[in-house]
């Protein structure tokens, strides 16, 4: 990117965002500047202040320094951690593999080094496996064509998903009950290989779905005429289908815990006319004691799916089947069968990828004992608790709540779990050692069938949540689960970045502090507050005053948000309103833990470094359509200017294009 370039983008900042700040400057004078103007400085940041422009004061300089690299669309904070975390990732597993040492069967090493040798022999020659893979193939296709009635059907749709873990249409595994979270259930799921919504809108789609289908049934030996034929007929299968979906689901306007519906087993023999209910587990690889009870997301599609479980359709589903076989591992299938194949990645780029998707509890726990201490834990532990004291002073000030809201979010918050950096270390297990097969497909099939199993091993034991079963100890993230009313803040993302062990404890309060005050808010949040202290979806605890009001508070935000613009586009404020809502509530709570003038503005520097980043114009513009973040520069500028603080530390007064009236400035508490 050339430099005039840069300082465009650096500029959303200093000109384009503080259309929302209250000014009545148009955006070229805001900042003391425009573009132009500042681009005629010695350094093109020397205009740049606390009070025109705090996300550029405070990351200019960086950002001065960054490159956009080939198609590069964003570099941030996080994506700068994501890359060192996947260059550590690696050599953990080079250091493995290149070990002349002999690991236990079962073992973390000994698990990580045989399936990157698996995986780099399939790519440097594939020869090598083609007979036993092509053998294999076929005896899968030969299991799916030897169906020849509904009984068949389910015992085939059985064995495929006990045996290789390919639940070919109708999908389920087993969950927390979100009802009452002690306990779990199977909840029910489709893979139907097509979008049922773009079939129903779209000829073009429906066309397109179709052709795909075709191919597949071409690569397994069907003549063309005869593979276009039954592609046909799964279409209109699916079309069928599709005028039974809701329109909700298939929008993707309903969220998770809407669509979980439980049905008891007597509720469920009511509707399904041609499986039974023990057929209907059956057939998703389940064949342990019945449940009582399941999940449906969407029962009238599934009523209609049982409804087309007849002899006269036998066809499709086979079809579906093998098109789902097909296309399940497509890449590592003999080349008779695949038309894609794993060209264009050397040995160890496969094998590195490969390890790192199908061993991640393995390399976790290496990660961590590398990367993550007991003295990061220690800190972290202290901060989260600070947190809960914080926000528990929050809650009980907020003039807005009723008794009855404060003591409904004081339980959530007393009964809050906190996941930190990783969880206990995995045992070692001869069993999963002897899971390798002769070939890596067959491999991924075996790893694939054995945690299906183990899930569905869970579902009459009590209900035990591990947050990092949720997210992995490697992903450079954090998160607020609420059906389990926890915080996950994994190994990966307490980095140097974010974290330093010796810094002030101000500044982690800025950096790692606010990511984690962001996420304890989400429990307060319009969805967190439908789920109560345990994690059980009780949309109706909260009083109904107390949900009022805060819809009162949230049109505020909504309306101030939304004044911000980037690239000349504003803000979406209804769409940020759960993140921005996040964003000021924890930085709320971190500033009053600092106390002090000079601790809080270490707290206000080290959280606009956390989100320092430079972003092409058309990711940007993307990103506003679709993200329910704010841009980088809006989650700085427009949340320090809600807070006194900042105006007394940085002495922003009235007519600075930073500064906010003091009655539109957004606060959650």
């Amino acid at each position: 990117m050339r430099r005039t370039e840069k300082i465009g983008c650096l500029l959303l900042a200093g000109c384009l965002i503080l259309t929302g700040c209250g000014s009545n400057a148009s955006p070229a004078e805001m900042a003391g500047t425009g573009v132009a103007a500042v681009t005629e400085s010695e350094n093109g940041i020397d205009s740049l202040t606390p009070a025109n422009d705090f996300y550029g004061y405070i990351n200019a300089a960086e950002i001065m320094d960054m490159d956009l690299k080939d198609n590069q669309q964003i570099i941030s904070t996080f994506g700068l951690i994501s890359e060192e975390t996947s260059e550590q990732v690696e050599g953990i597993i080079r250091d493995i593999v290149d070990s002349g040492e002999e690991y236990e069967l079962g073992s973390n090493e000994q698990m990580i080094r045989e399936l990157y040798n698996l995986t780099y022999q399939a790519v440097e020659d594939k020869s090598v496996f083609e007979e036993s893979d092509t053998e294999f193939v076929e005896s899968i296709i030969n299991r799916i064509e030897s169906v020849e009635n509904k009984e068949d059907l389910v015992n085939m749709w059985h064995d495929l998903a006990k045996d290789y873990g390919l639940q070919t249409f109708i999908s389920g595994s087993a969950t927390s009950n979100i009802f009452d979270t002690s306990e779990n259930v199977i909840f029910f799921s489709l893979s139907p290989l097509a979008d049922f919504s773009e079939i129903k809108e779209s000829d073009i789609k429906a066309v397109s779905y179709r052709d795909g289908f075709d191919t597949y049934l071409n690569l397994a030996g069907v003549s063309i005429d005869d593979a276009k034929e039954r592609a046909n007929n799964i279409i209109y299968l699916y079309y069928d289908l599709a005028g039974s979906a809701d329109p909700a689901i298939l929008s993707g306007d309903k969220e998770y815990f809407e669509m979980f519906n439980i049905y008891t087993r007597e509720e469920c023999e009511e509707h399904l006319l041609n499986l039974t209910y023990e057929e209907l587990l059956y057939s998703i690889g389940y064949d342990g004691e019945l449940p009582d009870k399941v999940a449906i997301p969407d029962p009238g599609l599934l009523w209609e799916i049982d409804s087309l479980v007849t002899d006269d359709h036998i066809r499709e589903w086979k079809d579906i089947a093998l098109i789902s076989f097909l296309d399940n591992q497509s890449s590592l299938l003999p080349g008779e069968y695949t038309q894609t194949g794993i060209d264009g990645f050397t040995p160890d780029e496969m094998a590195v990828t490969v390890v790192t998707k199908y061993m991640d509890a393995m390399i976790s726990d290496i990660y961590a004992d590398i990367y993550f201490s007991d003295e990061d834990k220690e800190i972290i532990t202290r901060m989260c608790n600070d947190m809960v004291d914080e926000y528990r002073v929050l809650i009980n000030n907020a003039d807005w709540l009723s008794d009855d809201g404060k003591d409904y979010l004081t339980e959530k918050l007393d009964n809050m779990t906190f996941f930190i950096g990783c969880g206990e270390k995995r045992e070692v297990n001869p069993e999963e050692g002897r899971l390798f097969k002769d070939t890596l497909l067959q491999t991924l099939y075996s790893f694939t069938a054995y945690t299906q199993q183990k899930i569905f091993d869970t579902l009459f034991e009590e209900n035990t949540y591990n947050g990092f079963d949720y997210m992995s100890p490697i992903t450079v993230n954090a998160c607020y689960v609420s059906d389990a009313n926890s915080i996950v803040i994994t190994a990966a993302i307490i980095n140097e970045r974010l974290f330093d062990p010796d810094a002030d404890y101000a500044w982690n309060l800025g950096a790692i502090g606010s990511i984690l005050g962001h996420e304890i808010s989400h429990a307060f949040d319009s969805d967190g507050v439908l789920f109560d202290a345990y994690g059980n979806y009780s949309p109706d605890a909260m009083p109904e005053s107390d949900i009022e009001a805060f819809i009162e508070k949230q049109e505020i935000a909504i309306e101030y948000y939304s004044s911000f613009t980037v690239l000349g586009s504003h803000v979406d404020g209804k769409l940020t309103l759960g993140e921005n809502f996040a964003d000021i509530s924890g930085l709320q709570c971190v500033l009053a833990i600092a106390g002090d003038l000079d601790s809080q503005k270490i707290v206000f520097e080290s959280y606009a470094h956390v989100w320092s980043s430079l972003t092409s114009d058309t990711y940007a513009k993307g990103l506003l359509e679709t993200d329910p973040h704010s841009p980088d520069c809006v989650r700085v500028n427009a949340v320090v200017a809600c807070f006194d603080e900042y105006y007394e530390i940085y002495d922003v007064k009235e007519g600075d294009p930073m500064y906010v009236e003091p009655d539109r400035r957004v606060r959650r508490w």
